[in-house]
C-alpha cells in the first residue's frame, strides 16, 4: 500500500514537473507579459555562449539570458545583440543595419569578433534579444 502511494506521488511529481518546463519552454508571449512574475519565467531563453566571434561583450562559456517576450521584431535598434534560428542552430550576432525593400522586416548582423561577415536576418528567424 505505500509503495503504491510513493508511486502515485512519484508520477504526479513527475508530470508537474514536465508540465512546468514545457510551458517555460514554449509559453506564449501574451500569457507571460501580463503577469510579471511569469514573465520572468516564461521570457527567459539562456544560451550558454560556443567561441569568441563575440568577444568582449560575450565570453565564451558564458549563460547568458536573453529575452524572448519582444514588442515588435521588426523594429529593433541598431546594436542589439539577438539569439537567431541558423543553419540548423541558435547563433548570437548582433544588428548593424535594418535592411528595407523586402516584404518582412530585415537586418544585418555581424558578429563583434568578425565584422566582415555579414549575415543577414529576417524578423522571423529572431529567437530573443540580450537586453
Amino acid at each position: 500500500m505505500v509503495k503504491k502511494i510513493f508511486w502515485i506521488f512519484f508520477i504526479i511529481s513527475v508530470l508537474i514537473i514536465a508540465g512546468y518546463l514545457l510551458m517555460l519552454r514554449f509559453a506564449p508571449a501574451s500569457i507571460s507579459t501580463k503577469i510579471p512574475v511569469i514573465g520572468k519565467m516564461f521570457c527567459s531563453y539562456p544560451v550558454r555562449v560556443s567561441g569568441n566571434s563575440m568577444s568582449p561583450a560575450l565570453e565564451s562559456g558564458e549563460v547568458i539570458n536573453f529575452n524572448r517576450c519582444m514588442d515588435d521584431k521588426s523594429n529593433l535598434s541598431v546594436g542589439t545583440i539577438i539569439a537567431f534560428q541558423g543553419e540548423g542552430v541558435v547563433r548570437i550576432s548582433r544588428i548593424i543595419e535594418k535592411l528595407f525593400g523586402s516584404a518582412e522586416t530585415q537586418y544585418k548582423t555581424a558578429q563583434d569578433n568578425r565584422v566582415n561577415d555579414f549575415i543577414t536576418v529576417s524578423a522571423s528567424q529572431i529567437i530573443a534579444v540580450y537586453q
